[in-house]
């Protein structure tokens, strides 16, 4: 690695090679960053998909379901009425 004679502004600019210290590890970063990048969205997948997989377990089946909601409307509908 050199980085030239900087300190010397009377220089030709042919002269002066790489000011970057990594200069040549762009590629090494790219795939560094892809494999990251990779890592992040399979881990952000696994843990909704966990949670999903939790909510699942707690629900149960449609009915359970359905009766949760009608139960929502029901609470609802008891604080409109009541004021």
């Amino acid at each position: 690695m050199s980085r030239g004679e900087l300190n010397n502004w009377i220089v030709d600019l042919a002269d002066i090679s790489s000011i970057y210290i990594f200069s040549g590890s762009e590629g090494l970063w790219f795939v560094l960053c892809v494999i990251v990048f990779l890592w992040f969205i399979l881990a952000i997948y696994r843990v909704e998909k966990s949670n999903q997989d939790k909510v699942d377990d707690e629900l149960g089946s449609k009915e359970n379901l359905n009766s949760l909601i009608d139960l929502f409307h029901q609470d609802n509908e008891e604080k409109d009425n009541g004021n």
